[in-house]
């Protein structure tokens, strides 16, 4: 898959359009830049009215690879697309961001918080 600037997405907006649909997209960057696109994006592929019904956002943060393979199994509940974004995932960050991750997993262990300790250590 390309990478796709900002200045190019109305280009593949167009070929989405026009049937050509990747299964995956990942939008990074400029918080304000990718959350824009990400809007377009949807719109694009899903029908408003469908939003409810097949369009699921998932916290990055709290959900695991196992959810989001599960959900990603399921068919849509109407006859269209279905959308599954994973907002907020810390899958681009670098083995640098390691010793970071850690601190918190010891600091949220430490206070005896260990759901949140474990899912650093996820990371």
């Amino acid at each position: 898959m390309p990478e796709v600037t900002h200045n190019a997405l109305p280009k593949l907006l167009s070929e989405i359009k026009g049937g050509t649909i990747s299964p995956v997209y990942l939008l990074h960057g400029d918080e304000f830049l990718y959350k824009a696109a990400f809007k377009s994006l949807l719109d694009v592929l899903l029908p408003t009215r469908d939003h409810g019904l097949n369009y699921e956002p998932l916290d990055g943060d709290k959900e695991n690879a196992y959810g989001i393979v599960e959900r990603l199994n399921t068919f849509p509940l109407r006859p269209s697309a279905k959308v599954i974004a994973v907002h907020g995932t810390k899958a681009s960050h670098s083995l640098v961001a390691a010793d970071q991750f850690l601190q918190k997993s010891r600091d949220a262990y430490e206070m005896k918080n260990f759901e949140e300790a474990a899912r650093y250590l996820l990371y």
